[in-house]
């Protein structure tokens, strides 16, 4: 046969192809991934058992379980106060956090599970005041997105603690459900996201009334603070996507040394609603604040969030405290740290 024959015909590339891990659940791609709003794990993990047409107490009791993480009530609800539920811990900073994303990421072939939770800062954040107990969530939000037929997911954003607003929809989030008026634990184990786990009805409904203050340790304060708030946590977990360096104890310490010189050990404390003691261990450069005690350091040193847990801010750039804006606060409450958020 001729080469010129040879050029009719197609010619194929006998190469074998790369062919990836096989997993054995689907790769689902996280919702909102490498921004603000990124998805929360107990979301990752309803949405994961929802493409598989199971529940999520089914995933877990029958798949997850196989890879590590220890057997606990699951889908526990805190609907007091200072009561946690184990589940909080999946989104958080603990050994509970790490295990599932070893887990899910072993399942999914996954390897950048961690963003879902607030694993990047672990160094920075104690666990007391950092994770919600129960559910909170926006309904314009999961409204707009059902509508709109995109996922309905839990952002990280509404699992911390000290976020009481959207930043987009300039509102408070609800914590309880508008139909029965049952708080939600983080994550249920016979329903989806966006749906009661008791009634079964939808969540982006605005009507009823929320006793939002009896499921939450921290009370809310003006709109004009929460918003502030809000967006401050927003950008701090977009960043965490770059893997910054973070605040070291040495440069809190000298931060610290510039707020009580300006103000005093009593002034400085009494400002930030901690005791003299817990402003002395900074001073030192011993232990880390919790994170509404860091959102109110950035706002008297008026700078933003994560300038200050990334290093960036100087002790030379403050020269006088911003007080403006900054709500009165009575001393902060913090929890014994629980059994399950082992490091």
């Amino acid at each position: 046969m001729r080469d010129s024959d040879l050029a009719t015909y197609e010619r194929w590339d006998m190469t074998a192809p790369v062919v990836p891990p096989r997993s054995r659940f689907f790769n689902l791609s996280p919702a909102g991934f490498g921004t603000s709003m990124v998805e929360c794990m107990t979301s990752y993990v309803s949405r994961l058992a929802q493409a598989h047409s199971v529940t999520p107490g089914v995933l877990h009791h029958r798949e997850v379980m196989k890879y590590g993480p220890a057997r606990r009530n699951m889908f526990g609800c805190g609907i007091k106060a200072r009561s946690r539920s184990f589940t909080c811990g999946i989104n958080a900073t603990g050994g509970v956090a790490a295990d599932f994303v070893s887990a899910i990421g072993k399942m999914t072939a996954r390897n950048d599970l961690q963003y879902l939770t607030m694993l990047p800062w672990k160094p920075l954040f104690p666990s007391p005041l950092l994770m919600r107990g129960v559910a909170a969530w926006c309904p314009v939000c999961l409204t707009s997105w059902e509508q709109a037929d995109k996922p309905v997911y839990v952002p990280l954003l509404w699992t911390l603690e000290v976020v009481k607003f959207c930043p987009f929809h300039r509102r408070a989030l609800r914590l309880t459900c508008p139909h029965c008026g049952l708080p939600q634990p983080l994550l249920g184990q016979c329903s989806w996201v966006g749906f009661c786990t008791r009634c079964k009805r939808w969540l982006g409904s605005d009507s009823g009334n929320d006793d939002a203050d009896h499921f939450s340790v921290l009370r809310q304060e003006t709109p004009d603070w929460e918003i502030w708030v809000a967006n401050q946590i927003a950008g701090l977990i977009e960043a965490g996507f770059h893997n910054p360096p973070l605040l070291t104890e040495a440069q809190l310490s000298q931060l610290t040394r510039v707020g009580t010189d300006l103000e005093g050990m009593s002034g400085f404390a009494r400002i930030l609603g901690v005791s003299v003691a817990s402003v002395g261990h900074w001073r030192m450069g011993n232990r880390h604040p919790m994170l509404p005690v860091y959102l109110r350091l950035a706002r008297v040193f008026d700078v933003t969030l994560v300038s200050l847990l990334t290093g960036k801010v100087s002790p030379t750039q403050i020269d006088s405290l911003n007080l403006a804006g900054v709500p009165h606060w009575r001393n902060l409450w913090a929890r014994q740290r629980s059994g399950f958020d082992r490091l």
